[in-house]
């Protein structure tokens, strides 16, 4: 099974993404946007995983949901990793609830390495949604047009639990399911 570990997203945000990517101020990216309902935030990715690990990867979920408190969660403008002049990732920042997404992450990778020896992050933790991928280096006119797009401003939501999610990759794209809802305190 290939699993991760996210935050989802409420409808309300998600609608709030789509209306801000259709006036994107690029009419036909060199790119492709990740579909609304697979919108969320990632907090571990833990690829191909066996399934007799769902049981005790759940009971370390929940470990992790019984330390953490509900927050709020906002989100405000688009950034790109490494960076929006020559991005391979496009993203909406995490204007509000970037420490408690990195301490929910952070425990999730110790607990899972402490209990389940599954290998920790190679990168830190840097609290954003992703909303496209890019494959090839932009052009600099589309580059230099990132900066125009519109921001997410007043679109926030409270994060009340983690999910265990199941992704399934097909030929028109991967396909999430939920396995698990992890409520916080």
């Amino acid at each position: 099974m290939r699993l991760f570990i996210a935050v989802n997203l409420t409808s309300e945000i998600k609608n709030a993404i789509q209306h801000a990517l259709d006036r994107f101020p690029i009419r036909q990216p060199p790119w492709r946007w990740i579909t609304t309902d697979n919108l969320h935030v990632t907090l571990k990715f833990l690829g191909d995983t066996p399934e007799e690990l769902l049981p005790p990867l759940v009971d370390c979920l929940a470990e992790v949901g019984r330390n953490h408190r509900r927050f709020t969660l906002k989100l405000d403008r688009l950034g790109g990793f490494p960076n929006l002049r020559n991005p391979r990732v496009l993203f909406y920042r995490v204007s509000e609830g970037a420490e408690p997404l990195e301490r929910l992450a952070a425990e999730v990778d110790r607990i899972l390495l402490d209990r389940l020896d599954l290998p920790s992050e190679a990168k830190p933790f840097r609290a954003h949604l992703t909303v496209a991928r890019i494959k090839q280096p932009l052009p600099e006119k589309v580059a230099a047009r990132l900066g125009e797009a519109p921001p997410l401003p007043g679109v926030s939501q409270i994060v009340s639990s983690l999910d265990l999610m199941q992704s399934e990759l097909r030929r028109e794209g991967a396909v999430y399911s939920r396995l698990k809802e992890i409520a916080l305190i």
